[in-house]
């Protein structure tokens, strides 16, 4: 089975919600799709500087295994 990874960038919209973002994104968005066929993993990081204009504060990388990965990016 081949592997791919899919690499996420992403800041919350309201900076006066970033504490749920995160709760959100780390126990209701990833457990989600890693129920999808094919992701097996994922690792997120945080930015440690103030991002500059453009940047985004965050990162997740997502791992695939499968030999489709766009079938499994389909079920997102």
């Amino acid at each position: 089975m081949a592997k791919s990874v899919l690499i996420v960038y992403t800041n919350c919209s309201d900076p006066t919600r970033d504490a749920e973002f995160n709760q959100w994104y780390n126990t209701i968005h990833i457990p989600d799709v890693l129920c999808v066929s094919g992701f097996t993993a994922c690792t997120r990081y945080k930015l440690t500087e103030q991002p500059q204009d453009g940047e985004a504060a965050y990162l997740a990388i997502y791992e695939i295994d499968s030999d489709d990965p766009d079938a499994a990016m389909a079920g997102l």
